[in-house]
């Protein structure tokens, strides 16, 4: 006698990921492996301990990720394309691990009217039209902009940033809360390169204004790409800058690069201007999911830290995930509102591999909690103290 063999179905999880350039390719100009690589390979983890979390649930649910690289620059029409993909296919959300504001600004009508979530550890943006379908995952720019007055700027200052939107949303920020003199405010453009910030950095200079008897240190923001500051360094040092009389700050979107703090004398300069800056604090003690990346990141012969947006795309994907699962299996008819509430208060719950995540009053998941580190001429940089809560400040 034929007995029917009865099959177990699992209801698939369908989840869209937005990635930057393909793993291993080269940085067009500096020769080092891009930013992006360090979140293809977090999303990669991610999907490793998804799988392994609902076999062990009892496999009813099986992820499907479709892929697609955006590429360095973030091809915009290439997202688009992207999303009617998505939506034609059944997916619900789509994980935005490496997608620039003004991407975002152009991508979130279009999602609203497919009826597509957006998650995205992304920062610095600024308020979205439709923000139903749309939760952030990142540090709160006004918490940093306290942070930056109250503990690091000093009773003047002057600005540069790059002109975008997340540079003009921060540099917005700073102004409301900021209570001392800000001498000038400048931008640039990145795609211009060094020439770019050629006449912006003589305007800062010129700001400074004559050296006094005693000097001054002027606080010298710097809201940069990691990628810029070693070009910004080397154009102030080949403009005489006074190193004696600046203070120089870098926020979290400039982090010391490889760029300059292997570079002995670009170091060293930095140094000379007591160079420092704010980073989002990662919660690496008693954190499992931090501890059980970390290994990995080390086992593969890697000695570099991980970066926040890493282990934001590695938690938003992971978040996307425990999310869908708490609705049924035809979720995607229930419309943006329903599958993004359902992220957010997953993700409220969730103690992530970059720390504990809170919601804010429009809807975002974010960290206030900043770290200080400073550069030495010597050793490159390092944190010191302990964390800032800029919510206390």
């Amino acid at each position: 006698m034929f007995i029917p063999l009865l099959l177990a179905t699992t209801t698939p999880i369908r989840i869209g990921l937005v990635l930057g350039a393909k793993p291993g390719a080269e940085n067009r100009s500096l020769g080092y492996p891009r930013t992006s690589d360090q979140e293809v390979w977090a999303t990669q983890q991610a999907k490793v301990d998804i799988d392994a979390e609902l076999a062990a649930a009892g496999g009813q649910w099986s992820l499907e990720l479709t892929t697609v690289y955006a590429g360095e620059d973030v091809n915009t029409t290439l997202v688009e394309e992207f999303l009617l993909k998505c939506h034609g296919s059944g997916v619900g959300l789509v994980v935005g691990a490496y997608v620039d504001e003004e991407t975002v600004l152009a991508i979130a009508p279009l999602a609203a009217t497919l009826g597509l979530s957006l998650l995205l550890p992304a920062s610095g943006l600024p308020s979205l039209p439709e923000r139903s379908h749309v939760v952030r995952l990142w540090t709160n720019d006004r918490w940093q902009a306290r942070v930056l007055a109250a503990k690091f700027l000093g009773e003047k200052a002057v600005v540069l940033y790059r002109d975008d939107v997340s540079g003009a949303s921060l540099v917005q920020e700073l102004q409301a809360v900021y209570s001392g003199t800000i001498a000038t405010v400048n931008s640039y453009n990145a795609s211009a390169g060094a020439a770019g910030l050629v006449a912006p950095l003589q305007a800062l200079k010129a700001a400074l204004g004559p050296p006094p008897v005693q000097p001054e240190r002027i606080s010298f923001l710097c809201h940069c790409g990691s990628d810029e500051v070693s070009m910004i360094l080397d154009q102030m040092a080949a403009m005489g800058w006074p190193t004696a009389r600046t203070a120089f700050t870098l926020t979290d979107r400039a982090t010391p690069t490889r760029s300059v703090v292997s570079e002995p004398a670009r170091r060293a300069f930095a140094a000379a201007m007591v160079t420092r800056g704010v980073l989002p604090h990662i919660a690496t003690s008693a954190n499992p999911a931090y501890s059980s990346l970390w290994a990995r990141w080390s086992a593969s012969g890697q000695n570099t830290s991980l970066f926040a947006s890493a282990l934001s795309a590695y938690d938003a994907l992971r978040i996307a995930a425990r999310a869908r699962t708490l609705l049924s299996a035809d979720a995607p008819t229930v419309g943006a509102a329903g599958l993004t509430s359902a992220v957010a208060s997953t993700a409220n719950q969730s103690w992530g591999a970059s720390g504990v995540m809170t919601l804010d009053g429009v809807g975002d998941l974010y960290r206030a909690l900043y770290d200080e580190y400073v550069v030495d001429a010597a050793s490159g940089w390092s944190v010191v103290g302990e964390p800032i809560d800029g919510r206390s400040l």
